[in-house]
């Protein structure tokens, strides 16, 4: 069974805001040398959407990184991921970001590298950052089964790695 802590060990609840619930342990993250995780990552999406680009709704969608995760793994009927992309009116907006993991088990979410995948309508192009150089196959997989949702026939012309600082681990 999983190691969870729970409030009288001291990982008490320290934020909930519309979906995210942030934990002691959690927000700790945020203190180096430590990585982010998908709490953290959605947490900042939803603040981005809900108040620092609040006006801009209705051109920009954030896609939380659970969300993201389900659309890289899934494998069944496209009926299915409507569920989560159709409520979000994807092709009327300009602008749609996720955060996509290296991640490949739909039991186990989380990996251990992130990058960024943003959809910009103006240009028809899914860009990709990413600080290892190393999650484009993942991000490839959210492009073209989100394609759909967004009005694009062929995701494979529209895919484009943008230079981006890399990371060094461990310094």
């Amino acid at each position: 069974s999983p190691d969870i802590m729970t409030e009288s060990e001291g990982d008490a609840i320290v934020l909930s805001y519309h979906d995210s619930l942030l934990r002691r342990s959690d927000v700790s993250l945020l203190e180096s040398p430590h990585w982010l995780n998908d709490k953290i990552l959605g947490f900042y999406f939803e603040y981005l959407e809900y108040d620092v680009l609040k006006e801009f709704g209705d051109r920009v969608c954030f896609i939380t990184p659970d969300v993201a995760h389900f659309i890289k793994l899934h494998d069944g009927p496209a009926v299915e991921l409507g569920v989560f992309l159709d409520p979000l009116n994807l092709r009327r907006k300009q602008l749609v970001a996720l955060a996509v993991n290296d991640c490949t088990s739909l039991d186990a979410p989380g990996g251990s590298h992130w990058s960024a995948l943003v959809f910009d309508r103006r240009k028809s192009v899914f860009l990709h950052l990413d600080s290892a150089g190393s999650n484009s196959p993942q991000a490839r997989r959210c492009c073209c089964r989100m394609a759909p949702y967004l009005g694009i026939a062929e995701c494979s012309l529209l895919f484009e790695e943008v230079s981006c600082p890399q990371q060094e681990n461990g310094k």
